[in-house]
């Protein structure tokens, strides 16, 4: 019986790598991680000595016991707790960025749609409210959303720019919010991060830096390489001439401070970009002065985010001895 709380702690990595436990919860996404952590025990369980070995079928009944518990008590908490799980939520509750005259115009068009949702309110596209029916400004957008329980955000594109878009995407990623664009004198709404309901266009699901799998998978990557990197310092030592500054930076990582890539540091820039830890090195070492081109880089990365980007960058760091942060 002593291997049953390392299959329990197996099932409970598992599920943490298959985001059973972020935000917006994901109702089956504990199926999937117990069914992940069950085939590795089992492998486990094939290589084990005889005398540490049980029944392979109390391993296959407690996955589904497991399972089946699991996902008992998430049904039961959803009727407690509202919205728990956006899979179950039957009403969008929508917040519109825009003028007066785009949001009834808005309005109309997810009427006609037969969307059952909730207009929650007007957001203003500028720094300022303009409008006496605007309930916030675009800088407040994130506070507006957290505090009314917004799921969904609808732009309208002919009174905010795309970039602006973009960046109040990213922002409000880590919040399971669903997005839409209303171009100027459309009869539809453009996009969403899902196609499940009339009147909905399919549009480029963002892989943001802020997301809880890109942070998961962010932070794996820098313990990961720290790991690597530790066992063959004695190479990187020789090859690279910041070794100093490398095992330092290493410790950081590894604890937590720092992370391996980070933004392009910019005097004056003007964006707003999800927070990540500063980093042991950045997106580029050219020198450009154009701030723009420098946000965009920046914003890019925070869109997009991918682990390749991060080892393809660090290992060019590594080798060619880059500048360490």
């Amino acid at each position: 019986m002593v291997m049953v709380p390392i299959y329990m702690f197996i099932w409970l990595v598992s599920n943490w790598f298959s985001g059973a436990y972020d935000k917006p919860q994901k109702l089956f996404a504990s199926i999937k991680g117990i069914t992940w952590g069950t085939l590795i025990i089992l492998s486990i369980y094939a290589l084990l000595p005889l005398n540490y070995r049980f029944s392979r079928a109390i391993i296959i009944l407690g996955a589904i016991w497991t399972m089946a518990s699991t996902l008992g008590i998430r049904l039961l908490i959803s009727f407690m707790v509202e919205d728990l799980f956006p899979t179950l939520q039957k009403k969008k509750r929508n917040a519109i960025v825009g003028l007066q005259s785009d949001a009834e115009r808005v309005i109309e068009i997810l009427k006609s749609s037969n969307v059952d949702f909730q207009y929650i309110g007007l957001v203003s596209p500028q720094s300022n409210i303009t409008d006496q029916s605007q309930l916030a400004n675009i800088d407040q957008l994130e506070e507006f959303v957290r505090v009314n329980n917004v799921n969904e955000v609808i732009f309208c594109s002919s009174n905010i720019s795309s970039q602006e878009i973009i960046k109040n995407m990213l922002i409000l990623s880590s919040h399971g919010v669903e997005y839409k664009i209303a171009p100027p004198e459309s009869v539809s709404i453009i996009g969403s991060n899902s196609i499940n309901t009339l009147g909905e266009l399919y549009t480029p699901d963002f892989k943001a830096i802020s997301t809880p799998v890109s942070r998961r998978n962010k932070r794996i990557f820098d313990v990961g390489m720290s790991i690597s990197i530790l066992a063959t310092l004695p190479i990187w030592i020789i090859i690279n001439k910041n070794r100093f500054l490398l095992l330092k930076s290493l410790i950081l990582v590894l604890i937590g401070k720092r992370t391996w890539i980070g933004y392009i540091p910019c005097i004056g820039e003007p964006t707003r970009l999800p927070e990540i830890r500063k980093g042991v090195f950045t997106l580029s070492n050219s020198k450009f002065n154009n701030v723009d081109r420098l946000s965009n880089i920046n914003l890019i990365y925070a869109k997009s985010y991918s682990t390749k980007i991060d080892f393809a960058i660090l290992w060019r760091g590594l080798i060619y001895s880059l500048p360490i942060q």
